[in-house]
């Protein structure tokens, strides 16, 4: 499932590699309860283009990404999602703390 991190979630795909569609949603759910990963929705109120309609998951710090998939030394092909993924933990962390209302998408 570190695989998974800053892509869009598909249930499905994950779940033929592994177990059942139902399996992964409750191990998902298990990762959203304790604060693991939190996912973020897609922006919807588009009219030039289709709306994306897959949320988005992300583990709540770049380093245990890194140890659950044992990386070394970070590559140049990394860069672009471990950056993604601390904005990402940056901007949910100060819309929690000052507890802002609007939602992030992407």
């Amino acid at each position: 499932m570190p695989l998974t991190n800053a892509e869009e979630l598909n249930y499905s795909n994950i779940a033929s590699d592994v177990m059942s569609r139902g399996s992964i949603t409750e191990w998902y759910g298990i990762l959203y309860d304790t604060m693991i990963g939190f996912s973020i929705t897609p922006y919807t109120k588009t009219k030039k283009r289709k709306a994306v309609e897959t949320e988005r998951f992300y583990y709540f710090d770049v380093g245990l990404i890194r140890f659950l998939l044992r990386l070394g030394d970070i590559v140049d092909t990394e860069y672009s999602k471990l950056f993604e993924t601390y904005i990402a933990e940056e901007l949910s962390a100060y819309l929690d703390y000052n507890k802002r209302k609007e939602k992030l998408s992407y």
